[in-house]
């Protein structure tokens, strides 16, 4: 059985876990450039927030 990579492990699970994922995914799905006010619009986080975290 192969092992779940480390960035899939849940460490933390919260808020903000595999954010990294979510936001390549949104930002694959739009033909365009994704602000990271739209992000974290989508996500229902604010603006600040999300810029700590990113």
């Amino acid at each position: 059985m192969k092992r779940t990579p480390f960035y899939r492990r849940p460490g933390r699970t919260g808020q903000f876990s595999g954010l990294r994922e979510r936001v390549i995914w949104m930002i694959q799905t739009r033909g365009r450039p994704v602000t990271g006010s739209e992000i974290a619009e989508k996500f229902g986080v604010t603006l600040i927030e999300f810029n700590r975290v990113a």
